[in-house]
């Protein structure tokens, strides 16, 4: 991995002008090309543009005020924030190690709006809501119907995971807007097969690739749909049909090979189940494992209605019998999205159910499918012309009732550790305002605080086991340790826990300043040597 390690170090420095390239060309190649949105927006009446602004309003009022938006993944949410406000400010990425797409979104939010946790937060909720535009522009495209296309954007719109994680600053819903909408830019290359439209497809891929390590694989989806719906593929490949593949290359590889070292420079389970464990973190054994205990949750009715996976059941036959081509594009889709998933150490994702969003898309164009075709079978036992014209709105309507339990228990679940969450979502804003600027905190996680301010702040780690630093710190007249969630209660780790415990044991604490949101107290302490 030596040599993965030293690429990784050699491109750190040009991912974000690589990322930034490849966002402007895409945004090139969507004005060269708006003949051909253009072209097939016509095709959906005002009546449907209409409802389908209704639904992003209801969808964006949803993720934004009934479930409030704070961050779900702590650490996670706070190093994207940092990369992006490190872009920002330096054009650089500091230490961050991951996938570069969302940070670079944050640094252009953060370049207009300021730098806060609720900026990033209600980017991803807008993203969220916003979703449903390229969600049905691909369903049409596929289905060629849109009342299909609309029964699927209404079952889709009440996906607890989707309403969930628009309230937070995770990667996976942002990541889905622009996987919808670049699949979108491939189903138009395939109808009208021009140039212009190839760069388009392959840049949004491209991008797209840059917000999730899985995505990359959507470029060899595309590839296959260039077999499925180009005839004599072979005798059109060109210079001037490759050139844009190398392109994508150039601007994507930087960040593939940032991604790749991270994903592998530690056993992650033996990491996260701190020995007790020993594997690869990528097998078959953790294919067949993950298969049988996440995979069937796609469909034993713990993740939708048990009736979404009878009507998938029924959508793929019919929909596989009249459009073959389209369906097998979204089986396989769903087939890499699995493989991806379900070989990795699965349990190292944390909040997997945000991974189920990647096939959500596919699950409910079949069900929706589904869901037309049992209707369409039945009015043909009607005779009245009211009745045919309702039986499907019913239909819908009934099925999305069935939806009310799910999100019943995910708003029970989401609220369980609510106040924690808010609180520590809220401290970095507060704290900057309240804490003088010449303290130096100490914490565990750093990056919580740093995210989105100036704040000074140590780790717990380098305190304790390096006296430079922690010479270094106390020196300081103002010094202060923050006791927050990763010290109650974070994830149940007693580990964390103790180091806190050792902080107060080590050192005189006295309260500085106290935040409560309800029955939960977070502290900073004024830390003096004993």
């Amino acid at each position: 991995m030596y040599d993965i390690h030293f690429l990784s170090s050699f491109f750190h420095d040009k991912i974000y002008y690589a990322v930034l390239f490849n966002f402007l060309l895409l945004l090139v190649f969507i004005a060269i090309n708006w003949k051909y949105f253009t072209a097939f927006f016509v095709k959906i009446d005002k009546k449907t543009w209409f409802l389908l602004f209704l639904i992003f309003i209801s969808c964006f009022l949803i993720r934004a005020f009934v479930f409030s938006n704070q961050h779900l993944l702590y650490v996670d949410e706070a190093l994207y924030m940092e990369a992006g406000k490190d872009m920002l400010q330096t054009n650089h990425l500091g230490a961050y190690e991951k996938s570069i797409g969302w940070p670079f979104i944050l640094r252009l939010v953060f370049g207009l709006f300021g730098i806060s946790n609720w900026v990033a937060l209600y980017t991803s909720t807008l993203l969220g809501a916003l979703t449903v535009f390229p969600l049905f522009l691909l369903a049409f495209a596929i289905t060629k119907r849109k009342d299909i296309s609309f029964v699927f954007i209404l079952l889709f719109s009440l996906n607890p995971n989707h309403i969930i994680w628009s309230s937070s600053a995770a990667t996976n819903v942002p990541s889905l807007f622009f996987i919808s909408l670049s699949l979108f830019f491939c189903f138009l290359y395939y109808k009208h097969q021009k140039n212009s439209l190839l760069w388009l497809s392959l840049l949004g891929l491209s991008f797209t690739a840059q917000f999730r390590p899985e995505n990359y694989s959507l470029i060899l989806l595309f590839v296959i749909g260039c077999f499925m719906y180009i005839k004599n593929l072979s005798a059109k490949i060109d210079l001037k049909s490759i050139l844009p593949f190398f392109v994508i290359i150039a601007l994507s590889f930087a960040n593939l090979v940032q991604v790749m070292d991270h994903m592998t420079s530690t056993n992650w389970i033996e990491s996260d189940t701190g020995g007790r464990q020993v594997g690869s973190n990528w097998s078959a054994l953790n294919l067949a494992q993950n298969s049988l205990t996440y995979g069937l949750m796609l469909f034993n009715g713990e993740q939708h209605p048990i009736m979404i996976s009878v009507l998938l059941i029924v959508g793929l036959f019919f929909m596989f019998r009249e459009h073959k081509k389209e369906s097998l594009f979204l089986l396989i889709w769903m087939v890499f999205y699995w493989l991806i998933y379900f070989s990795s150490w699965f349990q190292t994702t944390g909040g997997k159910d945000r991974l189920f969003l990647s096939f959500s898309p596919a699950i409910l164009i079949f069900a929706s499918y589904g869901l037309f075709s049992i209707s369409r079978q039945l009015i043909l036992s009607f005779k009245k012309d009211w009745l045919k014209k309702i039986i499907l709105p019913v239909f819908t309507i009934l099925v999305m009732f069935l939806y009310i339990p799910y999100l019943m228990t995910a708003t029970q679940t989401y609220y369980n550790f609510s106040n924690e969450r808010l609180l520590e979502t809220k401290i970095p804003e507060l704290a900057e305002k309240d804490i003088p600027k010449d303290c130096i905190i100490i914490t565990k996680y750093p990056v919580i605080l740093t995210s989105t301010t100036d704040l000074t702040v140590v780790s717990i780690d380098d305190v304790l086991k390096q006296p430079q630093i922690q010479e270094t710190v106390f020196n300081n007249n103002c010094v202060l340790f923050f006791e927050d969630y990763t010290c109650l209660s974070w994830r149940g780790n007693t580990a964390l826990e103790e180091k806190c415990n050792k902080i107060k044991a080590t050192f005189l604490l006295e309260p500085f300043k106290v935040y409560l949101e309800e029955d939960i107290q977070y502290t900073f302490y004024k830390v003096s040597k004993r």
